[in-house]
């Protein structure tokens, strides 16, 4: 007897591994997406700039920065490159700390943002694990155009939005 597999065995051994692939890959994918728990940051800043008639300045508002680079404080993950316009800001916080530190730099000036939080593991599925759900404690911050950061909603979840306003005056 000849122990050659029949063609049709090696067919369905191939298509059994294209689906487990596929499904892994589509699982992976959304594990990720429930368990990713980010601090979202609306952007709010203003400049001062000179009038129609140059007789005085006036004080500009906007959402919209350019140039602003964040990356976390000790490490060098770059969470914004600083050559897009951005108008908002998507922070991971650290799983196995109560603190997380960010350095925001704008036209060679930089600022810090501590985030100090509480954390809480929730169940999401037996394939995806537990997400680390926060809630924001305090925050702190230095001032060099950073003017001000408003806590909106102390709940960190998997649900994506705004949790902080920043504020901040563009260097001159």
């Amino acid at each position: 007897m000849n122990n050659i597999p029949y063609p049709t065995t090696i067919i369905h051994i191939a298509f059994f591994f294209i689906i487990l692939a596929i499904t892994s890959c589509s699982v992976d994918t959304e594990c990720r997406q429930q368990i990713n728990v980010v601090v979202g940051v609306q952007l709010q800043g203003d400049s001062l700039r000179l009038n129609a008639d140059s007789s005085a300045y006036d004080t500009v508002s906007f959402t919209q920065i350019r140039g602003l680079s964040v990356h976390g404080l000790e490490h060098d993950s770059l969470l914004a490159d600083g050559l897009t316009s951005i108008s908002t800001l998507q922070l991971p916080l650290k799983k196995k700390a109560d603190t997380t530190a960010f350095v925001l730099s704008l036209a060679g000036i930089e600022d810090t943002l501590l985030i100090a939080y509480t954390r809480e593991l929730s169940y999401v599925s037996l394939a995806c694990g537990c997400a680390v759900l926060s809630t924001i404690d305090t925050l702190d911050f230095t001032t060099h155009f950073i003017d001000s950061v408003e806590l909106i909603n102390t709940a960190v979840t998997t649900v994506k939005e705004n949790h902080l306003k920043l504020y901040f005056h563009l260097p001159q």
